[in-house]
């Protein structure tokens, strides 16, 4: 180590440029109320430190700001919520198409944005109400082709869902239907419906039409479209095809706007219990 003291006073003086030089590209910027901003300026240019804006939150002994998405699984819960981090801006999204609600805590506030100001649109509680079992079942065979067999397994497995209707075959009916009816494959058949009960009747065109089969239209269920929600009577109807083997299918009458009119439900709920505003669409 020199100990020329000319040496040592020119390290000291290369040392302050150095200090002096950085000072001069490093600033602080705020409103005076909130807290200050690193910023560089290099090239004529202000860029901010965003690793050291990080780096203070971080060390901060509560976050600058909320933000965040709390995924909820029940409709109470998801009021419960929204209650208690909810402010006069919040805003809750309904989206028909997935069966979901959002609430955007911080919404921009209503009103002109330049007496007001935005917000940051980053604080959202989510809920995505959940298909109950029994609607699950029913709606994975609607439209699907089965054959005798498996519509008669079927039914008896979810037998406590069906119910009786005017006008529409009873449970142990329909289920006696499934399980006896008899084709002979080698009779050409046809089918026809009466117009009195709109029943299907499969007529033997070879034997005597004293065999035919009478087939119920539809028959009745009573299940809920969510979980823990209000039961719906729906429509199943029962088509018939026959190929060799009788083939059937079960097509859920009004499905689409049973399942419109559940989560209306939910959304109204909603409204009610948290006194916010509810948007039908997606944020």
């Amino acid at each position: 180590m020199s100990n020329d003291p000319s040496n040592n006073t020119q390290s000291a003086i290369d040392a302050g440029r150095a200090i002096a030089a950085v000072a001069d590209r490093i600033a602080w910027f705020g409103d005076g109320d909130g807290p200050q901003v690193p910023i560089a300026v290099q090239g004529g240019q202000v860029q901010l430190h965003g690793d050291v804006l990080k780096a203070i939150e971080e060390r901060r002994e509560r976050p600058l700001r909320k933000r965040g998405t709390l995924t909820l699984t029940e409709v109470g819960s998801f009021v419960e919520a929204v209650n208690r981090w909810s402010s006069e801006s919040t805003v809750i999204y309904a989206d028909a198409e997935r069966f979901r609600l959002e609430a955007v805590l911080d919404e921009h506030p209503a009103g002109a944005s330049h007496a007001v100001g935005p917000d940051w649109r980053q604080d959202r509680i989510v809920y995505a109400c959940p298909r109950s079992p029994e609607w699950m079942a029913w709606t994975a065979v609607d439209g699907v082709e089965m054959p005798q067999a498996k519509i008669g397994d079927f039914l008896e497995s979810r037998l406590e869902d069906l119910v009786a209707a005017d006008g529409l075959a009873k449970p142990l009916e329909m289920l006696a239907v499934a399980r006896k009816l008899t084709i002979r494959t080698r009779g050409e058949f046809t089918r026809e419906m009466d117009p009195t009960t709109g029943n299907h009747i499969l007529v033997n065109k070879v034997e005597s039409t004293s065999d035919s089969t009478p087939i119920p239209r539809a028959f009745a269920l009573a299940i809920p479209v969510f979980e823990g929600g209000e039961r719906y009577q729906i429509e199943a109807r029962v088509r018939l095809r026959v190929e060799g083997a009788a083939l059937f299918t079960l097509v859920l009458h009004r499905r689409k706007e049973i399942e419109r009119d559940a989560f209306s439900a939910v959304r109204r709920g909603v409204a009610d219990e948290t006194k916010r505003l509810v948007l039908a669409g997606t944020p």
